[in-house]
């Protein structure tokens, strides 16, 4: 997500924003290279939905490679995997995507092992999870299971699913 970038007005107003450049060898070899992120192009991939950014690589040739190394070039055009740390969002949760209800609401075992709803701000989400902030007070447990009736108050119970996890299951008493 390109809006959680920070970047600069290309004239050097900001730092750059340091990126790994990960070049897929094959299945079990990869080339990773340090890389600066320029800034986005402006376009988005018609097939894939990916944004298209200008990234900077100082050895793009690979000669600087280690000897126990592969010196495979990056070449211009190629497909590579580019990781991008992005600026910290404090007090951000992430929650399975089967938690969130309603689009906005989040059940909660309180301290008091009670029903509480809780609006969350989604923020952004991935394929399995979705990251919110609000809404959590200390104590609070989300609750992944389905209740019939979702009353605030409703007593509830913790139950252990899977050991090796550490998932819980909670449900009304």
């Amino acid at each position: 997500d390109l809006a959680w970038l920070q970047l600069g007005d290309g004239e050097g107003a900001s730092a750059p924003i340091e990126v790994r450049v990960v070049q897929e060898l094959d299945s079990d070899r990869s080339v990773v290279r340090p890389g600066r992120l320029i800034g986005p192009l402006g376009e988005v991939d018609p097939n894939g939905r990916m944004a298209r950014v200008l990234v900077a690589v100082d050895d793009p040739l690979g000669r600087l490679a280690p000897e126990d190394a592969p010196a495979v070039p990056l070449l211009i055009g190629e497909y590579v995997r580019v990781e991008i740390v992005g600026a910290a969002i404090p007090d951000l949760v992430a929650i399975p995507r089967s938690a969130l209800r309603e689009g906005s609401c989040v059940w909660v075992m309180d301290r008091d092992s009670r029903l509480g709803i809780r609006p969350v701000r989604r923020v952004f989400s991935d394929a399995e999870q979705v990251y919110v902030e609000n809404g959590f007070r200390e104590g609070d447990r989300i609750v992944t299971s389905s209740l019939q009736v979702a009353v605030p108050g409703l007593p509830l119970t913790a139950t252990l699913v899977s050991a090796g996890a550490r998932e819980e299951s909670v449900d009304g008493r």
